[in-house]
């Protein structure tokens, strides 16, 4: 079960060290293939004869139970999963018990059922991109493996061999790739991906030329970490959120230990609660530790011989853990072009091709030739905040929002002024249209969140900021306009609890992200009063508040409202206010319950309030929302998000040999 892979052919003994540039010989041949293939030209056919692996299929029927029991008896991290006419219908992972676990889905249900779930990582529409031949190279799976790595949406460290008659031969993953390497002959070709000059840590170099652990290993600022007070649903939160397999237990006193796929099976297994303390199922690292100065091949057998996918790194005959190598980051070393890449893409929900589709009614579209009068009624019965304005060829010029008819209100605009002749006077004053940031229909809305955000910082022009994105098809059609509330309506029909995580919505409260300092005026003041203090602040509610309380709110609807009615500027905003029956909000809310509320009512602007409901705290909008679901890929410091930077980088870094912990567990 344990036999050797066979080496390459040898060349003859008048062929060596005499080969020329035109020779092509056998021999010649093989040393070209295989001079830059880390596995030596072995195919998948050599490692699947080596034998030493189970690789029973379950018929979709089964129960995630069941299988998370057979991938915890036979120690392997994915099995396939058969229909009823024995066909392949996908490949069931420990990642995906571990998404399954998270989203609390019941441990009866089927694994059909969750392969067609849409969160699955080996679904049959993913299976195409994971499939490999026995005739394939060694060195392609490992290839294959980094693509689906990078993508990000599908299951990067199996594949599954099938043969020439469609059947499935098994699932080989990371590990058995990391075993084939192990191969005396093979382990030299094995090339780091990093120099040794990237080292984190100032050593002594290798007295042989075999690259060593620390070259190859994820540096300690790239591993993420949970504290032992944290839950299995912490952990499990860190993981699926990362797309990383290893999570180390640390705090002020040091690291207690390493979470991986495999603790989280037996979790599952075990009926673990997801609200437990992680401390007390005691996460231990004693058999996984080595050294950063070790080689690479000392790692792999390591690996080999314990059926272990993750390594502790510690620096030499200390304790202080400095990195961690996985399976899969020696298999990213064997290509030296290949991208280090461990953050996954994180952009989630649906696009927003697909909300403009689905709203497509709320689209309002005016032309040149009418009055501003007739674009404020338009914007006041489609419930939206902008208008496409299209010549008299349907040629869209640009967006005509609420904060323009605001602002044409305060500056004393006839009503019945042409949108062509308003457009002409905002030239001659240099204010034209605000510049409109173009989207394609498949951008996701936390990606639609994050270039709403950054356009508001980059044009500056002193209007406020950027509510709208236009969504433009291939052809350079505009579909639609995605405005903050749309992105908010992408919030609240995201489809799983890992969706919801990754978009910073779960765990995040109103107080976090809300405005605290809001421009306010008093009822006796005028519309027009209450508009210009709006507009200097650049923001889009002001609190109508006085000696007699708290009335409500003014924002740019009101100058719609007012517009379209013909209400001169002088009117009081007492007569003027916002209702705001179904906008105040608890500061202690979270994201999504405030996202559920904008949705429902379909309002830009909640009042939040503190524990009794009696003070006014803030002002939460639905741009503040959008800042706070954008995606984790984002530069920007989002409050949502921030907990998971605080996972990296602890100042306490030694690995603690506690006697409690001696009993270690596998992987």
């Amino acid at each position: 079960q344990d036999s050797q892979l066979s080496g390459p052919p040898a060349m003859g003994a008048g062929e060596q060290g005499s080969a020329h540039p035109t020779d092509c010989s056998p021999a010649a041949d093989v040393e070209a293939a295989t001079a830059d293939d880390a596995f030596g030209g072995h195919t998948v056919a050599d490692l699947v004869a080596t034998g030493g692996r189970e690789w029973t299929p379950l018929p979709q029927s089964e129960s995630l139970q069941r299988a998370a029991e057979a991938l915890v008896s036979t120690s392997q991290s994915a099995v396939a999963v058969t229909r009823g006419d024995g066909g392949l219908a996908g490949v069931l992972t420990e990642n995906d018990v571990l998404r399954a676990y998270f989203e609390r889905a019941p441990s009866d249900l089927s694994i059909g059922v969750w392969l067609d779930s849409g969160m699955a990582r080996a679904s049959p529409e993913l299976l195409e991109r994971m499939l490999v031949h026995p005739q394939d190279s060694l060195a392609d799976v490992a290839v294959r493996m980094i693509e689906n790595l990078l993508s990000g949406d599908c299951a990067c460290h199996h594949v599954v061999v099938r043969d020439s008659a469609k059947r499935c031969v098994g699932v080989l993953s990371s590990l058995d790739l990391v075993q084939a390497l192990c191969h005396s002959e093979l382990a030299e070709h094995a090339l780091p991906h990093r120099g040794e000059k990237d080292s984190p840590e100032p050593e002594a170099p290798c007295a042989v030329e075999e690259p060593a652990v620390r070259s190859v290993m994820k540096g300690r600022n790239d591993v993420l970490t949970c504290s032992p007070s944290g839950t299995v649903r912490d952990v499990l939160k860190v993981m699926l959120m990362s797309g990383q397999n290893s999570v180390l237990v640390a705090d002020d006193r040091g690291v207690h230990g390493v979470v991986t796929p495999r603790d989280v099976l037996r979790f599952f297994v075990d009926g673990v609660p997801t609200h437990c303390p992680i401390a007390d199922l005691g996460p231990s690292a004693m058999d996984r530790v080595i050294e950063s100065h070790m080689q690479i091949s000392q790692a792999l057998t390591l690996m080999k011989e314990r059926r272990l996918h993750h390594l502790i790194v510690v620096r030499p005959k200390t304790a202080e853990v400095v990195g961690v190598l996985s399976s899969l980051d020696v298999i990213l070393s064997t290509k030296a072009n290949a991208k280090r890449m461990y953050a996954m893409h994180e952009a989630v929900g649906p696009e927003v091709g697909e909300l403009v589709a689905r709203h497509r009614h709320f689209t309002a579209v005016c032309s040149t030739g009418d009055t501003l009068s007739c674009v404020a009624k338009l914007l006041m019965t489609s419930s939206r905040t902008s208008a496409v304005i299209r010549n008299a060829s349907n040629t869209p010029l640009g967006l005509l929002t609420e904060s323009d008819i605001a602002r044409a209100f305060c500056e004393g605009t006839p009503p019945d002024t042409k949108i062509q002749d308003w457009c002409l006077m905002r030239e001659a004053s240099s204010q034209s249209l605000r510049p409109h940031l173009v989207i394609r229909p498949s951008v996701q809305v936390t990606e639609a969140a994050t270039l709403m955000t950054l356009m508001q910082g980059a044009a500056d022009d002193g209007r406020g900021p950027c509510h709208h994105l236009v969504v433009q098809g291939q052809s350079g059609e505009w579909i639609g306009v995605c405005s903050a509330l749309d992105v908010v309506r992408g919030v609240c029909s995201l489809r799983s609890e890992l969706e919801v995580s990754k978009a910073g919505a779960d765990g995040t409260n109103v107080a976090a992200i809300m405005k605290k300092i809001v421009p306010r005026c008093e009822a006796s003041d005028t519309i027009e009063e209450a508009l210009r203090t709006l507009l200097a602040s650049r923001q889009g509610c002001v609190l109508v508040e006085d000696e007699d309380g708290f009335h409500g709110v003014v924002t740019p609807r009101c100058a719609v409202q007012a517009f379209s009615m013909g209400n001169p500027r002088n009117t009081k905003v007492a007569a003027c206010l916002s209702d705001v029956e179904h906008r105040q909000i608890l500061h202690s809310a979270l994201l999504v319950d405030a996202a559920a509320m904008m949705t429902q009512h379909c309002i830009h602007h909640l009042i939040v309030k503190d524990w009794a409901g009696d003070k006014v705290l803030g002002v939460l909008s639905s741009l503040d929302l959008v800042r706070g679901v954008a995606s984790l890929t984002s530069q920007c410091p989002f409050v949502s998000l921030r907990w998971l930077g605080l996972c990296r980088g602890r100042q306490c870094c030694l690995l603690r040999a506690t006697t409690e912990h001696a009993s270690l567990r596998e992987r």
